[in-house]
């Protein structure tokens, strides 16, 4: 079911002016961070001014057809929602070493390795799903938005380094001034405005900057003295590009972290996009990652570093209530368009940072808001709670101590070098780990009595909690067990008792009340007032008509006294 707070949804045909702008919003997002990893992997390669401009050239139309993948649903490659593409962060700790050892040839090879690492995981993806629960799902979702939020309050700070508390207030006064007119338009303006508050935002941030001298305007002056179309050398390191045997588990550490923010990302575009949605749709996942890996694989050969799908972009669409996947097909070919015009793309390089970190600070709370609302629509128990609240106070603990983990093995880099990576890796160990001793189908008993619908509360919540079932299914089958606890005096035969044997498999739920004595019957008819005050056979009608109206499947079997009544729950 369409959100409410939609304007254009994933399947519309915005109008072209609110096309184009969405268009320019999610590119100028998406180009300065991707912008800022290749220039940090160039700068490692000490690559040439020719060599780096060629780079940011092929990079775009790289980021342009992995958008366009992420965008499409064809077979199982794509998720058919608005998931742009950014440079990789994950890939980030492998493709420096790289560049140190071997250069961008050695760092575009690994990048075809890390894209057959990542196609590979999406193939094994549906036998790995008991592992990704909706509650850990959303865990993911949260703590992408927290890292967004994190890197953006230091990039509006002016911090130098995750590590430095030192900013500068020039900087901050420059991205409060960015994050609250992207609020204001946001909060207390309708329509277009809305809509492109964040565009609005990156407006005002630039003619700030420049007003106070936080924009390089000398580089912008290349704009007006270059050549304004030229065509860029793809695949200009082939045949050299190469493979280093010492750096593979660098970059499948990073294959796996990218694969467990996509999961994240996709899942978000899912929520943002259904109003009634219930847990994450795996084969929509499956096909992020695949294209994710193609796109990479891609990426490599043309001349270009690993991308991944887009946490801000995935907010900024939710954020401003166009998802139309229309707006990757334009972004793909705007992005294409840069990439033969290098001066509009010098013009999204020189972002100032605390301009973008504004934009990320808002993004990253509605990621925050959508992981947080996936948590709790889950009954959590202890180990529910011990899962999520430890690798939370983990991954806080990074951000706030990053120094702890800065003397981490070489090899160990890549786990520990992001909060988000993290406490991610940290919540699948500790879930798997404590998966042990989770039964499937738990089975109990009561007597018929006035603490049988107590009882039957207790049971169900509890094992609500460990299942990490719905709350709202959780919630009908106490109902309609409680409706069979209060009656079952009148049906039991004496002195006999009751049992309850209750399963999960994540689809479904499934309650199994099994007695001797009385037959149990749904009733079609509701008894009127009259009745229940004077036939006592009219509260048992009552109750089944209650306890069929519970469930959405009911099944009665019976054979020598003996009764079972199936109870089914769709989750």
């Amino acid at each position: 079911m369409r959100p409410a707070s939609l304007v254009y949804g994933v399947d519309d045909r915005p109008p072209l002016s609110i096309l184009v702008l969405s268009t320019a919003q999610q590119t100028a997002a998406s180009a300065a961070i991707s912008f800022a990893t290749l220039i940090a992997v160039l700068d490692a390669a000490h690559a040439d001014l020719e060599t780096s401009s060629n780079a940011l050239r092929v990079s775009m139309v790289a980021l342009g057809l992995v958008t366009l993948l992420q965008c499409l649903r064809w077979g199982r490659v794509g998720t058919g929602y608005l998931v742009p593409a950014v440079f990789a962060t994950s890939y980030l700790p492998g493709m420096l070493l790289a560049a140190h050892e071997g250069g961008m040839p050695l760092v575009f090879g690994m990048t075809m390795l890390a894209g057959v690492a990542q196609t590979s995981m999406s193939f094994a993806l549906p036998r790995l799903r008991p592992y990704f629960p909706t509650e850990i799902t959303g865990f993911v979702v949260f703590m992408i938005g927290l890292g967004m939020g994190v890197i953006g309050i230091r990039g509006m700070a002016g911090a130098a380094s995750a590590g430095s508390m030192q900013g500068h207030a020039e900087a901050a006064i420059l991205g409060l001034v960015t994050l609250a007119v992207i609020v204001a338009a946001s909060v207390w303006s309708k329509g277009s405005m809305r809509t492109f508050s964040v565009l609005l935002g990156i407006v005002c941030g630039y003619l700030v900057a420049a007003g106070t001298g936080q924009l390089d305007v000398a580089t912008l002056s290349v704009v007006w003295h270059g050549a304004p179309f030229n065509i860029p050398d793809f695949c200009a390191h082939l045949p050299q590009f190469s493979v280093s045997l010492s750096l593979v588990l660098p970059f499948i550490v990073g294959a796996l972290a990218c694969s467990l923010r996509t999961i994240g990302d996709v899942t978000t575009a899912q929520k943002i996009n259904d109003a009634n949605w219930r847990r994450p749709e795996m084969s929509t996942i499956e096909g992020g990652i695949l294209a994710c890996g193609l796109g990479n694989i891609l990426a490599g050969f043309l001349g270009s570093i690993g991308s991944n799908s887009s946490s801000s972009g995935v907010g900024l669409s939710g954020a401003t209530g166009v998802t139309a996947r229309r707006v990757g097909y334009v972004m793909a070919g705007l992005m294409a368009f840069l990439s033969f015009s290098p001066g509009l793309a010098i013009v999204l390089a020189v972002m100032p940072r605390p301009v973008l970190g504004a934009v990320m600070v808002f993004t990253g709370c509605l990621v925050i808001m959508n992981g947080l609302s996936m948590i709790m629509s889950r009954v959590i128990d202890m180990r529910k709670t011990v899962v999520v609240g430890l690798s939370m106070v983990l991954g806080i603990g990074h951000d706030i101590f990053p120094e702890l983990f800065q003397n981490a093995p070489t090899w160990a880099q890549p786990f520990v070098e992001s909060s988000v990576v993290l406490s991610i890796l940290a919540a699948l160990l500790l879930n798997g780990l404590f998966r042990l001793g989770v039964k499937k189908v738990v089975v109990t008993s009561f007597s018929p009595g006035p603490e049988a619908a107590e009882q039957m509360y207790r049971f169900l919540q509890s094992q609500g909690g460990t299942w990490a079932a719905r709350q709202e299914v959780i919630q009908r089958a106490i109902r309609g067990v409680s409706e069979f606890a209060e009656l079952s005096g009148t049906l039991v035969e004496p002195g006999a008792g009751v049992s309850v044997a209750a399963s999960f498999d994540e689809y479904l739920l499934t309650i199994e009340i099994s007695y001797r004595g009385q037959p149990f019957e749904i009733s079609r008819v509701m008894p009127t007032e009259d009745e229940l005050l004077e036939d006592e056979s009219a509260m048992v009608r009552l109750a089944s008509i209650l306890m069929a109206r519970s469930a959405d499947r009911v099944a009665i079997k019976s054979e020598s006294g003996a009764h079972r009544v199936l109870l089914c729950y769709n989750h």
